[in-house]
Formats: structure tokens, sequence, C-alpha cells
């Protein structure tokens, strides 16, 4: 029998509120229980397949979801991207080459080093300082709303990320677990990044519907999802690299994440120039082979597939992506961040974000200037 320690039995809990849900579902359609749905699969992922079988809500899956439902979701999300393919290459060429010289400039004249013994009273010190400073706003507001999970008390899925976080619409509550990283600013960032998604859902679900929340808060194809999550990351790293916290560390931090994020940007520039054949109303990911086995001419493409990774997944590419520039926009721009919050919706429309101060030129030069800030030499 599988020991139940307390954050076992604190996510059983939790599991249980939603499943008396799913006895007697007050949901008029899928949207209205999709997020219910979604935070109790998360739930089973954090305590693992050994405690949590088949349960009540996969018969109210099966019963009462339409399948149907579900794939014209998925597919009104995707096609809202696929129609605006050629807006967001032309956004990302604007200043790729640009960001590109002075990151690779940086990286080829810098050591990363990362070997600094933090320990957790530290950890938590410099953290709780951060958010009764520059991370105020933040704090106040997810505070009393967040449960931490020690990770090494769960028994996690292979697949599982090192941080998830968790929204849980019945109570309006999150879950935060982050993995004992050997970096241990890697690890203070990384609970920052998912505070800054709980936030979100937080400040999101009181301006729009439930169903609207469904689609934004489980990442459905919004592009937006990532936006406020890379944007307190990066602020936190700004907070430790002014007041000279770890330096070293952060630098070398900074450099490992800025990496992850400019890979998203190099795939997600590519995606105007993918026959739309090859993108699926069901799915944004492009498989290498059948880019290299095809007929169709794409020279802007071609350079690049002998680097690609076989599985190419275009949406999260493009929400990452988007999570960086529009953070480094509002970064750069700190009037921007309220514009952001009343523009947020789970479908993507260029000429909001230019009404609101979002345009192409104000985010190709705050991307340029925020990498100068980071890692010119």
């Amino acid at each position: 029998m599988t020991e139940l320690n307390k954050e076992k039995l604190f996510l059983l809990k939790k599991m249980k509120e939603l499943e008396n849900k799913f006895k007697y579902p007050p949901f008029s359609g899928y949207l209205d229980c999709y997020d219910y749905l979604t935070s109790y699969n998360m739930l089973k992922k954090l305590l693992g397949k050994d405690i949590t079988n088949k349960s009540i809500a996969d018969d109210f899956i099966i019963n009462f979801l339409s399948i149907s439902k579900g794939e014209l979701l998925v597919n009104k999300t995707v096609k809202n991207i696929i129609d605006s393919k050629y807006e967001h290459s032309i956004l990302i060429k604007s200043f790729m080459n640009d960001v590109n010289d002075i990151f690779v400039n940086y990286l080829e004249n810098t050591t990363l080093a990362s070997n600094s013994k933090i320990s957790v009273k530290e950890e938590k010190e410099i953290l709780m300082e951060y958010l009764k400073t520059d991370g105020e706003d933040l704090y106040n507001k997810t505070k009393g709303k967040i449960h931490f999970l020690n990770p090494s008390k769960l028994k996690l899925d292979q697949e599982a990320s090192d941080s998830i976080s968790i929204y849980l619409p019945l109570t309006d509550e999150g879950i935060i677990t982050v993995c004992n990283l050997d970096n241990k600013v890697s690890k203070m960032g990384a609970l920052i990044h998912e505070l800054g998604h709980t936030e979100d859902w937080f400040s999101y679900r009181k301006l729009h519907s439930r169903k609207s929340t469904s689609i934004y808060a489980k990442n459905i194809g919004s592009l937006y999802s990532e936006v406020k999550s890379t944007y307190n990351e990066y602020k936190f790293y700004d907070y430790l690299l002014k007041n000279n916290i770890y330096l070293t560390d952060t630098l070398t931090t900074l450099a490992l994440v800025t990496n992850e994020y400019f890979n998203s940007l190099d795939y997600a520039s590519l995606i105007g120039y993918i026959p739309s054949n090859f993108l699926k109303a069901d799915s944004l990911i492009v498989y290498k082979e059948d880019l290299r086995k095809s007929t169709i001419k794409m020279p802007e493409v071609t350079p690049y597939l002998k680097e690609m990774d076989d599985e190419i997944p275009f949406d999260d590419a493009l929400t990452y992506s988007y999570g960086m520039m529009l953070s480094f926009a509002m970064l750069e721009n700190p009037d921007l961040y309220d514009k952001f919050e009343k523009l947020q919706e789970p479908f993507f429309h260029k000429e909001k974000l230019d009404k609101a101060g979002f345009t192409d030129e104000v985010i190709a030069k705050s991307m340029v200037k925020r990498m100068n800030r980071y890692f010119k030499i």
C-alpha cells in the first residue's frame, strides 16, 4: 500500500472536491467543465499512477463530454494561429538577426558557471525580500491563495516537468511544485515563473467568463499564456542583478533561460513559410521528415532542416516566443503592463496588440534594448 504523506493527502482532498462536482455536474457544455477536468488530471499527474487509477472523472468524461466539441475548440484556436502565421514570422525576423548577434557574441566570449551553494534558508530569504520589494504586486495578488508542495514528497510521472503549477477553479487557488535543481538561482526563477502563472489565472478570472478562462488558463492555443510568467521571471533576475545577488549564477541562469526562449523564436520565425497543408487543424506539430520529403519549395525553411528536431511544436514555440517578446516590451515600457491585462484573451488579434502599444516596432526595439542590457559586452 502506498504511504500517503501530507502532500498527497492534500492533493487527494482537492481531487475529492472536484469529484463531487462530477457527481452532480452543473455544466452546460464542454467549456464549462474543461478547466475542472484538466485540473483534475494535473492532480493525478502529481500523485502518480499507483495512487490514482480509473476514477469517477473518467466515467464523467466518457458519459458527458462530446469529443467533437473538444476538437472544435482546439480547431478554432489553432486556426486562429494559422490565419496569422505570416504576422508572427514578419515580427520575429524584424529583430532576430540583431538580438542573435548580441547573444552569440556574449556566449562566445563568456564562461558560464553556476556552482554557488545556496541553502534552503537563504533561498527563502531572497525570495521573500524580493516579494516584499520589487515583486510586491505579485505577492499581494497571490498571498494566501498558493499551496507550495515539496516535490520530493510526490511521485511524479517521468513526463512531469521540473516545475508545475495548477489552477483550481473550484476554490480559485493555485498549487506549485518546483524540483530541487542543482542551479539554485534557476530554481528560484522557476518558482517565480510558476507564481506568475497563478497570478495570471487569478487576474484573468476576475475579468472574464469561466468559458474564456477555461481556454486561457489551460493554454489551448492562447499566445498570451506565457507572458506574465516570463515577465515575472525576468523581473526577478533584474532584481538579483541590481542588488548583486549571486551575480555569476544569475548571469549564467539568465543566459541558459534566454537560450531556451531563443530556440522557440528560431522555430516560430519559420511558421509563416511552412505550407498550410503541414499545419493541421487539430495540431501545430510539424514533422521534419514530412518537410524533407515535400516537393514544395521552401527556401526560407530548407537551410534550417538539418538542425531541426524531428518534431517541431509550433504552438509551444509561438507561445514562448510571445512570452518573451511581450514581457520584454513591458519591462522596457512599464506603462504597457496594465494595457496587456486589458487586452488578454484566448485568441490572437494583431490589431488589438497594435492599439494597446505592442506594435512591431516597439517589440523589436524592446528586444534589442533588453538583450543589450543583459548581454552586451
